[in-house]
C-alpha cells in the first residue's frame, strides 16, 4: 500500500505560469513509522497530517522533519522496513523534494491520498 502525494501551483496572475508544475509522488506506506516520529508536533498523522495543510505551516513541518530524520539517523534506519520497500534514505528524499517544491511553489498546498 501507498500514499500519493500531488499538487498542482497555483498560475502566476501576471504570466500564467505555474498551473503546470506538478508534484506526483508515490510514497510506501512501510515508511509511515519514520513520517509519525519526524512530523509530530506538527501532525498526529504522519503524512497523511500535510494533506492541504496551509502552504507555510507545511513548509515548516516538512523542514522540522528533515531535521529530524537528520539528527536521529540512527533511530529511524533502525526502522528500514525488512522487505526492502522504502527505507530512511528514500523517505528522506520524500521529505526534501516536498519540501523544495512547497519553496518553489509559494501558496501551494499538498495532497495526500
Amino acid at each position: 500500500m501507498s500514499w500519493w502525494v500531488y499538487a498542482k501551483g497555483d498560475p502566476c496572475p501576471h504570466c500564467g505560469r505555474g498551473d503546470d508544475l506538478d508534484l506526483d509522488r508515490n510514497v510506501t506506506y512501510n515508511v509511515g513509522g519514520m513520517f509519525r516520529l519526524a512530523l509530530d508536533g506538527y501532525t498526529e498523522d504522519g503524512l497523511w497530517g500535510l494533506h492541504k495543510m496551509p502552504h507555510e505551516q507545511a513548509r515548516e513541518a516538512l523542514a522540522h522533519a528533515v531535521g529530524y530524520f537528520l539528527e536521529h539517523r540512527s533511530e529511524l534506519e533502525a526502522m528500514n522496513p525488512s522487505n526492502g520497500w522504502g527505507s530512511y534514505s528514500s523517505a528522506l528524499e520524500d521529505l526534501r523534494m516536498f519540501r523544495s517544491w512547497l519553496e518553489d511553489n509559494p501558496g501551494a498546498v499538498l495532497e495526500v491520498s
